[in-house]
Parts: C-alpha cells; sequence; structure tokens
C-alpha cells in the first residue's frame, strides 16, 4: 500500500473516530442490532492513528494538550 493510500485511509479511520468520540454515545441499536463503545479505548485508538498519521506525513508527533497539576497547598 502506498504512503498516500495509507495516509487517506488513516483520514477516514481518525474521521470516524472522532465522530463517535465526539458524540458521547456508548451503545447504539439500529435494526434491533446493539453496538457498544468504550469511549476511554477510541481516545486511545484515536491518538495512535494520529501519531501514525504524523510519522507518515513526516510530522512531530503530537502530544496531549492537557494535563493535570495539583497546585493546592498542603497544609
Amino acid at each position: 500500500m502506498s504512503n498516500a493510500t495509507q495516509i487517506e485511509q488513516l483520514r477516514i479511520d481518525i474521521s470516524a473516530l472522532e465522530a463517535i468520540v465526539n458524540s458521547g454515545v456508548t451503545q447504539v441499536v439500529e435494526d434491533g442490532r446493539s453496538t457498544s463503545f468504550d469511549l476511554e479505548h477510541c481516545r486511545r485508538q484515536l491518538r495512535e492513528l494520529r501519531a501514525k498519521l504524523a510519522n507518515l506525513q513526516g510530522k512531530r508527533v503530537p502530544r496531549p494538550m492537557f494535563g493535570s497539576i495539583d497546585i493546592s497547598r498542603a497544609e
């Protein structure tokens, strides 16, 4: 598979995962068939796919945008 094909497939997969994560829906029932989503697993996959896409494009691998810091004072 060529790089252009891989990049296009990664973009399609990333868009699909973003839609799932952004919807916040964890379960869908259609025509009597049920599908469940683990949103945390989807987020992890999304990070992995974005990193693969960045590597294929010769870009820097994106890092998480937010972290948590405890700035409370212990007394």
